[in-house]
């Protein structure tokens, strides 16, 4: 599983640039929002198994 960015509030707006670039010129909530996203690792495995060969 991992985590990806999304969008960032700010106060009741959505923003979506990464980095953000605020004025803080008030008293302001600034929250990060992240999804969680599996991540699939696919895996590929042989097992040879020897052969005795009896004359």
């Amino acid at each position: 599983m991992g985590w990806e960015f999304v969008n960032w509030l700010v106060g009741e707006a959505e923003e979506t640039d990464n980095p953000l670039e605020i004025t803080m010129d008030s008293d302001k909530t600034v929250t990060a929002v992240f999804a969680q996203f599996l991540r699939r690792v696919h895996t590929y495995h042989q097992h040879h198994r020897r052969r005795n060969s009896y004359s």
